[in-house]
């Protein structure tokens, strides 16, 4: 999610990267900014279920690279 706009992922997710698909936002995205991935409105049993898996294997699949904010 980027300024409350959700995005579709597109192709494979590959180790600790994936693609969006940004062509209809209405935003100007710009190489480098940061996205959200789980928050509120796209909560990680969601995210498990359009991943077909549960969500304890969403969590423990992320990589240390990504950087975490706990709130």
């Amino acid at each position: 999610m980027y300024k409350n706009e959700i995005f579709k992922i597109i192709g494979r997710i590959s180790m600790d990267t994936i693609t969006l698909d940004i062509t209809k936002s209405k935003n100007d995205i710009q190489i480098g900014q940061y996205c959200e991935i789980i928050n509120t409105k796209n909560d990680i049993e969601k995210l498990a279920k359009k991943c077909g898996t549960i969500s304890n294997e969403i969590l423990t699949s992320i990589s240390k690279r990504v950087k975490r904010v706990y709130i």
